[in-house]
C-alpha cells in the first residue's frame, strides 16, 4: 500500500501568467511587451504551477504584458502591435 503526502498552499495576490507565455530552454524567460510596444526577453523566477498557470515570483509586475504563442518569428527589439486577450476566470 502506497502512502503519499500532499501539501497545499494558498497564495493570495500572486502574479500568474499562462503556461504558454514561458520558455524553459536554458532558463525561464518570457517575451515582455515594453511601453514602446517592443519585445524584450526577460528572465523570471517561477513559484507554484498548475496545468494552465505559473506563479511569477520575480521578473514581472502586475499589468506587464507578456506574449503568448509562437516565438519563432519574433525577436527581442522587434516592434509589435499588442492585442489583449479576454481572459476568462479559470477554476484550478
Amino acid at each position: 500500500k502506497a502512502h503519499i503526502e500532499v501539501s497545499r498552499k494558498l497564495r493570495e495576490k500572486s502574479l500568474a501568467i499562462p503556461v504558454e507565455a514561458v520558455s524553459r530552454k536554458k532558463s525561464c524567460t518570457v517575451l515582455f511587451v515594453t511601453r514602446e510596444n517592443r519585445i524584450e526577453e526577460r528572465p523570471i523566477v517561477l513559484g507554484l504551477e498548475t496545468p494552465h498557470k505559473l506563479q511569477v515570483l520575480s521578473g514581472l509586475q502586475e499589468n506587464d504584458l507578456v506574449m503568448i504563442g509562437g516565438r519563432t518569428t519574433i525577436k527581442p527589439g522587434q516592434q509589435v502591435a499588442p492585442k489583449l486577450l479576454d481572459e476568462q476566470p479559470s477554476v484550478e
